[in-house]
């Protein structure tokens, strides 16, 4: 197996020859089968080099976008709904900050 790093991320080669990176993996460890389409990884500590399972938390691309917007001004985004002013272990929301329901 192949290691190296891209973009900051660690990286590894699978069997198959395709460069993946490892928190990506991990995440599909944690939550038992693989990502789905549009879900990205997040570093909570924003360290790109630790890859703890507790570190690592997955959402949709839009939410994560969301949080790094809002969050540079100091503002707290939900993981799970993409609303302010609580965080994913309270959030009861049933549809997300665009109006679409939630899974």
């Amino acid at each position: 197996m192949k290691f190296g790093k891209r973009n900051g991320y660690f990286t590894y080669t699978d069997r198959s020859g395709n460069e993946r990176f490892t928190h990506r993996r991990v995440m599909e460890k944690k939550l038992g089968g693989r990502l789905a389409d549009g879900i990205v990884v997040h570093h909570l500590n924003e360290d790109k080099s630790d890859n703890r399972p507790t570190n690592l938390v997955a959402m949709r691309a839009d939410i994560h976008a969301r949080h790094h917007r809002l969050s540079e001004n100091g503002r707290r985004v939900c993981f799970r709904c993409g609303y302010e002013g609580h965080v994913a272990a309270d959030c009861y929301a049933v549809r997300d900050w665009k109006g679409q329901w939630l899974k």
